[in-house]
């Protein structure tokens, strides 16, 4: 087994609906520079980024904070589950364990979500498929997009400046390790949660003019301050033309909807999704990267003024 160097916080698979030419028309919001990636490791992916070595204190801290979660058996008992997991696997022989187990984790969730993924792109402009498996995969996608990324652990990162566990100061290494296992396990339960309270998936067609942009951050959240599950509310696009809305946890029942969205929703939301980036604006072609360029110049002049904003919030099923 290869150890991965390289590890994603953007499901390749997902981003490659932007690219036109193996290409996707990038833009560097710190540098204020325009690039076009074309390898699948060139964009949304760091080296190194989910490396977890096992430290004993770590997978202590860890079963310390989601035992109860994990002995009321929440989230369908994915607490438990992923406990369990943890503790097998510190002391398992497992070729490049720290560098490989939980981007290997990843890509075996990202398989499902693949399939759900071609199946919405294949109905492009149609009627998906309402096979649940569809419905599944794609809150899947949402949940772990959003607490995957660089931005969602730097949120949670300053939320815990300091880290002790039994009188002792965790390292930099040891709460950097923490806080991604957390993050991982937090979503599987969202996931979880959702799948089993029911909500409205919508899906919004752009079926002519505009298309929707991404970015290394691809959740937004809409759903104000609030940390009830049951208010949750995101979207997250699926591809330049195919937004997925989230909303209606609780409602009991999956529900699939579709509608289509007017141009100047597009924009609008485009721009949300500038504001929400981290670093990185991910377009389908030059000519709209350089439509946006403007936007994206002024929200970094204002941003540098305000400050960022925590992004960590809504109802994370976080312990």
């Amino acid at each position: 087994m290869t150890k991965k160097k390289i590890h994603h916080f953007v499901h390749d698979g997902y981003i490659d609906a932007w690219r036109t030419s193996n290409r996707i028309f990038a833009f560097d919001l710190v540098t204020q520079s325009a690039f076009q990636p074309t390898g699948r490791n060139s964009v949304g992916a760091i080296g190194k980024f989910n490396n977890f070595s096992f430290d004993d204190t770590v997978v202590s801290l860890l079963n310390y904070t989601f035992r109860d979660k994990a002995i009321r058996a929440d989230a369908g008992g994915i607490y438990e589950l992923m406990l369990r997991f943890t503790n097998f696997m510190k002391d398992f022989d497992y070729e490049h364990k720290t560098e490989n187990l939980l981007e290997d984790f990843y890509g075996q969730i990202e398989t499902k979500i693949g399939g759900a993924l071609s199946n919405v792109f294949r109905g492009e402009l149609q009627i998906v498929s309402k096979d649940p498996e569809v419905f599944d995969g794609l809150i899947h996608l949402y949940c772990l997009q959003w607490m995957r990324t660089p931005k969602a652990r730097r949120a949670m990162a300053d939320h815990m400046v300091e880290i002790f566990y039994d009188d002792a100061r965790l390292s930099a290494q040891q709460r950097d390790e923490y806080i991604k296992m957390h993050l991982f396990i937090s979503s599987l339960a969202m996931t979880v949660d959702i799948l089993d309270k029911g909500c409205v998936l919508r899906l919004r067609y752009a079926k002519a003019g505009e298309k929707f942009v991404n970015s290394d951050a691809p959740v937004i959240l809409s759903g104000g301050g609030s940390t009830r599950l049951e208010d949750h509310k995101g979207s997250i696009p699926l591809s330049p033309r195919l937004l997925m809305e989230v909303d209606s946890v609780g409602l009991g029942s999956k529900v699939l909807a579709y509608s289509d969205i007017a141009n100047v929703e597009v924009v609008r939301q485009n721009g949300r999704m500038i504001a929400n980036a981290d670093r990185t604006v991910y377009f389908s072609s030059n000519n709209q990267r350089a439509k946006y360029l403007n936007l994206m110049l002024s929200q970094q002049r204002q941003k540098k003024t305000t400050g960022p904003a925590a992004s960590l919030d809504a109802g994370a099923g976080a312990g």
